[in-house]
C-alpha cells in the first residue's frame, strides 16, 4: 500500500521564505569574511628568570625527611607521599582553603576531619575524626623533622 500526502492549501505567498534564506545566506557570509579577515594577535610570553630551584618533587631515590608528629598527640593521624606520585584528584569533601605551616593547603568540610598541604616536594595529609580543622593546623604548625 502506497500513500500520498497532498498539499490542498498552499500558500501562494513564497516570497517571505526567500527573504528570510536570503537575509541568513548573508549573515553567514558577513560572519565567515568577520573570522576569516580578523588580524590574529600572537602573545609572545616573555622568558620568566629562573632564580630559585624547584623542590616541588623529589627525585627517586632521593632520602626523604619527613615531618613526625610530637609526642602525646591522640586521636590524629600523619600521612604522607612524595609529590611526584600523586597525581590523582583530592577528595570533594577538600573544599576549605587554609593556611598550614606558612603554605596553602585545603581543609575538609565535613568529618572526619582532614588537612592537606605540600612541603619540600612531600604531600601531607592529617586526618582525625575528633579535632577539629583549627586543632589540625596548630598541630602541623608544631611538627618537626
Amino acid at each position: 500500500m502506497r500513500g500520498a500526502i497532498v498539499d490542498l492549501e498552499r500558500d501562494e505567498r513564497r516570497g517571505g521564505d526567500v527573504v528570510s534564506i536570503t537575509a541568513l545566506c548573508a549573515g553567514a557570509i558577513l560572519f565567515a569574511l568577520l573570522v576569516v579577515t580578523r588580524v590574529s594577535q600572537t602573545v609572545t610570553p616573555a622568558a620568566a628568570p629562573v632564580a630559585a630551584v624547584d623542590t616541588s618533587s623529589v627525585s627517586r631515590g632521593a632520602t626523604i625527611l619527613t615531618l613526625q608528629l610530637p609526642q602525646g598527640s591522640s586521636n590524629v593521624e600523619l600521612q604522607w607521599m612524595p609529590e611526584r606520585l600523586t597525581n590523582e584528584a583530592s577528595p570533594s569533601s577538600l573544599r576549605q582553603v587554609i593556611t598550614v605551616r606558612g603554605r596553602p593547603g585545603v581543609a575538609s568540610v565535613e568529618t572526619p576531619y582532614v588537612i592537606s598541604w605540600s612541603e619540600s616536594g612531600v604531600v601531607y595529609w592529617l586526618i582525625s575524626p575528633t579535632r577539629s580543622t583549627s586543632e589540625l593546623i596548630t598541630i602541623a604548625d608544631d611538627l618537626a623533622r
